[in-house]
């Protein structure tokens, strides 16, 4: 009697693994607690769990993170002790933003700037105007924003400022700047004070 019931029980396993839409559809998918676990071994992971929210599909749902080069791993906190665990595709354009937190408590805002982008962009800059650039890592210092690839957004229009120079792609954020902001600053300027001096507008 023990032995049949350990069997039906592996029969029936298969049906305990919900699948909220078809995979190839690249869709939100569930996944067992084990199966979350495992994930993780497939996949280089860039940070440790961090606790902050997602939207997707318009809904905005806390939880526990963890992002891959392509994928995020998300573990959406139920009432009590209990938790379901997700995986959804970077490029799913349901995903529209995912927000977190690092143990320093410092933020970091993955966000699709329009919302038929196949690719997601880190949040540097929120205000008039918006900047972003393509890395996806916690910002401790001016270093940490990529020099080459940086994306404004203003009045609903949005300008790629990509150059094979640092050089190139810091005149053009200047000049955004300085348009917008009503400052005179020269193109010259050190990065790192530039991105100071970013930081302090509204």
């Amino acid at each position: 009697m023990f032995l049949r019931s350990i069997i039906l029980t592996l029969l029936l396993l298969p049906a305990f693994a919900l699948l909220a839409q078809n995979r190839d559809e690249d869709m939100f998918h569930h996944r067992t607690h084990t199966d979350y676990k495992k994930g993780f071994d497939h996949y280089i992971t860039r940070y440790g769990k961090s606790k902050g929210y997602i939207v997707y599909k318009g809904d905005t749902l806390k939880g526990a993170i963890m992002l891959s080069k392509t994928e995020l791993y998300f573990e959406k906190y139920e009432f009590g002790e209990e938790s379901k665990y997700y995986i959804i595709k970077l490029r799913n354009p349901e995903l529209k933003t995912i927000m977190m937190y690092n143990h320093d408590n410092k933020p970091l805002c993955i966000t699709r700037i329009r919302p038929t982008d196949k690719k997601m962009h880190r949040l540097l800059h929120e205000g008039k105007l918006n900047i972003y650039d393509d890395w996806m890592r916690y910002i401790y210092e001016p270093g940490d924003i990529d020099p080459f690839m940086l994306v404004v957004e203003y009045n609903g229009e949005v300008d790629e400022l990509g150059s094979f120079a640092k050089a190139g792609t810091k005149r053009d954020l200047v000049g955004y700047i300085n348009d917008i902001y009503g400052l005179k600053l020269p193109y010259n300027i050190g990065w790192s004070k530039l991105m100071h001096i970013m930081d302090e507008q509204d």
